[in-house]
């Protein structure tokens, strides 16, 4: 809260030697180059670049920078040189579930392939799982009859009141969710009257981008045809435990 631009570099400069810095949802504290309406941080973006690689900066240490939107990054902020490596860190894979299992019940592999078998693959956090498997630590075969409880509480919310993150990432437009939520539309149902002129007028190079400008109008007059051929009523936990439930 009162970390300002001087403060921060000479925190970064004066940090040992071989040290290891994070900053964490660094997407939390600007959208592009202006600071978020929330963060109350007084750190400017190129205050922040300055830190991170300007001409005071320290070599010798480690700057690790997490978030769960990669797309609302500036592109200034991760290209080469001050992000070097980018790593992704999925949900949970078949072999973690697996792995995890068995560290609440060593030695049953057999529930273990089993409780992995019967979940999606990279649609369950291994915080979900693990609250789970906690819930359900005294018997690993209730742990098992219960994986429909636990697929019922992750679907996704209603689409009346969905983010306009995931309204947008269903139709392949969750790159521009910075410029609505910066203009103070976070759900779908608050652009409801908005319309593409608006958008263009947010975002300059979409008059460079005829094809991407046209999805837009299309999405946002409520285009019946167009909802039908490209947005995804579900995720694919959702329809796997329909069709589990259908063919048991």
């Amino acid at each position: 809260k009162n970390l300002n631009d001087s403060r921060l570099a000479t925190n970064l400069r004066e940090a040992p030697m071989n040290s290891i810095i994070l900053l964490e949802d660094v997407d939390a504290v600007f959208v592009e180059r202006t600071v978020q309406k929330e963060a109350q941080a007084s750190v400017t973006f190129s205050g922040l670049l300055n830190a991170i690689d300007g001409v005071a900066s320290q070599e010798g240490r480690m700057l690790f920078m997490t978030t769960n939107h990669i797309e609302r990054l500036d592109p200034a902020l991760i290209r080469p040189g001050r992000c070097d490596v980018r790593v992704e860190i999925k949900k949970a894979s078949s072999m973690q579930m697996k792995q995890l299992f068995l560290r609440f019940f060593p030695g049953d592999e057999k529930n273990a392939d089993l409780f992995a078998a019967k979940l999606p693959k990279f649609e369950l956090s291994m915080a979900q799982l693990q609250g789970h498997l906690l819930e359900n630590r005294a018997n690993s075969k209730l742990a098992i009859e219960r994986i429909p409880k636990l697929l019922q509480s992750t679907k996704p919310q209603k689409t009346d009141r969905m983010t306009i993150f995931e309204h947008l990432r269903r139709v392949g437009l969750e790159q521009y969710t910075a410029y609505f939520e910066h203009h103070g539309y976070r759900y779908r149902d608050e652009i409801e009257g908005l319309d593409d002129k608006r958008v263009k007028e947010w975002v300059f190079e979409l008059r460079y981008e005829p094809l991407v400008l046209h999805k837009f109008k299309r999405l946002l007059s409520g285009d019946k045809d167009f909802s039908m051929q490209h947005y995804q009523l579900a995720e694919l936990s959702t329809i796997r435990e329909a069709f589990i439930a259908a063919f048991p």
